[in-house]
């Protein structure tokens, strides 16, 4: 008899592949959209550039440059394919229940104290929690999610707790990578133009002549790093205040302050260099006889 386990049941949005290893998002369309930008860029330009940038400019900015495509793509696979922080759901009460145990009834937020601020934690009536401090239940995939940042389309999953700090390596990399693309491919073009043996214009038409993906990659290059960048700058910005994104756009702490304040540093490098927290709902977990019951559940 096969085995169930968590994810065969998981009642989410969610899409479990490689039997419950990785987990992302219900809409993929963005995520290949973004994937295919990546890919044919990077294709176009190696296979017109790379040659060029070995033997003309020199061996080690290929290397870097591969080095640094190597790190965008592992860094926005992983932030695609992880458990960003999904909070395990309680099963819900049976009307049987409510009517004997009225605390069964919860009601429908509780008041907390968390770093000398009162906060309020609202019941989730989808996941039958109540949400602690920073998270928030995600509408696309339908969990609730641990220091909820954002849904990301263009990566397909959540940004929380568990892959914000592969989110921003994705980010930061992929503002580098294309300042460093747009560098490379302007190089080329100048280093052709003074190899050419006409001057002027015609030297810089003939430069053009001899690799034009060079211009339209350094030109899609400037146009990313500026957009992805951009985005970079406000996540710097977050960092610097000790808020999600999702905290900044709802005002959370506009009236009471922030109670996770660590400093202007502190949270950056949290962020980035706190190790990964496991799964809260270990995925791969083999559920027992009950537990299997209790999933087919309809009150569930």
């Amino acid at each position: 008899m096969t085995a169930t386990r968590v994810y065969n049941t998981w009642p989410s949005n969610n899409i479990f592949l490689c039997r419950g290893r990785l987990i992302t998002g219900p809409d993929k369309r963005y995520f290949f959209l973004s994937l295919s930008f990546m890919l044919v860029t990077i294709s176009f330009h190696l296979g017109f550039s790379a040659d060029y940038i070995a033997h003309d400019i020199h061996p080690s900015a290929l290397a870097m440059e591969i080095w640094l495509i190597l790190l965008v793509l592992s860094s926005f696979l992983t932030c695609a394919f992880m458990d960003a922080g999904i909070i395990p759901r309680r099963s819900k009460p049976s009307e049987l229940d409510q009517n004997k145990n009225p605390l069964a009834k919860h009601p429908k937020s509780v008041k907390i104290t968390c770093g000398g601020v009162d906060m309020t934690m609202k019941y989730c009536n989808t996941c039958n929690i109540y949400r602690p401090p920073r998270c928030s239940h995600c509408s696309v995939c339908d969990n609730c999610v641990d220091k909820f940042d954002h849904h990301c389309p263009w990566i397909g999953n959540c940004v929380a707790r568990r892959n914000y700090r592969f989110f921003l390596t994705f980010i930061f990399s992929t503002t580098t990578t294309c300042l460093y693309l747009a560098a490379m491919c302007i190089t080329e073009i100048t280093f052709r133009t003074k190899d050419s043996r006409k001057e002027g214009a015609s030297a810089f038409g003939d430069a053009l002549g001899d690799n034009p993906v060079a211009l339209l990659v350094a030109l899609f290059a400037l146009f990313a790093a500026s957009a992805v960048g951009g985005l970079s700058l406000f996540h710097v910005y977050l960092n610097c205040n000790n808020v999600s994104t999702n905290e900044q756009l709802k005002g959370s702490y506009k009236k009471i302050g922030n109670p996770f304040w660590e400093g202007y540093c502190m949270y950056m490098v949290n962020s980035l260099c706190q190790s990964k927290r496991a799964s809260f709902i270990h995925p791969r977990r083999v559920l027992s006889r009950m537990e299997v019951i209790d999933s087919f559940d309809p009150d569930v």
